[in-house]
């Protein structure tokens, strides 16, 4: 099966925040794969979650540091609530000032 094609991936979000509105999007297993740019760009589509931690049972994760200084360049902060590496890190979706918890 050939790679997918990131700007179908992004549609693909897009496509769900529009159809499903209350639903979170999460980013998983994968983004070691992903560019910044890329990660930056499902942000803004609809994504407003991420995974964190070392292993997502079997797939390396990028390391908490760098999901950290991802969401500052991005001005993205997470949402209030468990900080155990184990829960996701949060950003609410994008909204005209920017994006908020």
């Amino acid at each position: 099966m050939p790679p997918l094609d990131p700007f179908e991936f992004v549609r693909t979000i897009a496509v769900t925040r529009t159809v499903l509105p209350r639903s979170i999007v999460r980013l998983s297993a994968g983004r070691l794969q992903m560019s910044n740019e890329l990660q930056a760009l499902c942000f803004f589509a609809g994504a407003a979650s991420i995974f964190v931690g070392e292993k997502l049972l079997t797939t390396s994760n990028p390391d908490r540091g760098h999901d950290t200084r991802l969401l500052q360049r991005l001005d993205l902060h997470p949402m209030s609530g468990p900080s155990a590496t184990t829960q996701p890190l949060e950003a609410s979706h994008c909204t005209a000032t920017g994006v908020t918890a």
